[in-house]
């Protein structure tokens, strides 16, 4: 799988009517191809679904960009707008994910979650994905990709760079 490029922007950023255009003047000069940037609302920013975010959102699919709705379960959960927005992916955060092997009510919620993205045709992205058994969990539950700490650490942006070369990604 090719390494996509997350980029977190408010809802303000995506109001402004300047977002599509500069995501297109950065794929231009980056030469990053659209379909490996994914633009990733954060929804405690508590997006609303005007007409100028929908047409925001269209804007940014017209470039072939990717959207996700960022820490999905926290904060302002409208399942309301995720219809009417129709984001790409949904990412949940990482406390839905912490100890959802063990954990009985959170279970419930990730597969209530996996089981409405597929209803709707969205990827999902776990995040904060710290442990084995938390992975095996999400796999066997349908869930497309993860991230976290089981994977690889954080790192500095130069140190990146250099892991990602040497996995030719």
């Amino acid at each position: 799988m090719p390494l996509r490029v997350g980029v977190n922007v408010t809802a303000a950023q995506l109001k402004s009517g300047k977002l599509a255009p500069t995501v297109e003047r950065a794929l231009r000069e980056s030469g990053l191809p659209s379909h490996l940037l994914c633009i990733e609302l954060t929804e405690q920013h508590q997006l609303d679904d005007s007409a100028q975010t929908v047409a925001a959102m269209a804007a940014l699919r017209a470039l072939g960009v990717l959207v996700a709705i960022d820490d999905f379960g926290t904060g302002y959960s409208s399942l309301g707008y995720i219809s009417r927005l129709r984001p790409d992916e949904l990412k949940l955060d990482k406390s839905l994910v912490t100890d959802v092997d063990t954990n009985a009510e959170r279970a419930g919620v990730v597969v209530a979650a996996l089981a409405m993205a597929r209803s709707l045709k969205l990827e999902v992205v776990a995040e904060g994905v710290e442990a084995d058994a938390e992975r095996a969990f999400l796999l066997a539950h349908g869930c497309d990709m993860a991230q976290g700490f089981l994977y690889h650490p954080a790192m500095p942006a130069g140190e990146f760079e250099q892991w990602v070369a040497t996995r030719g990604a």
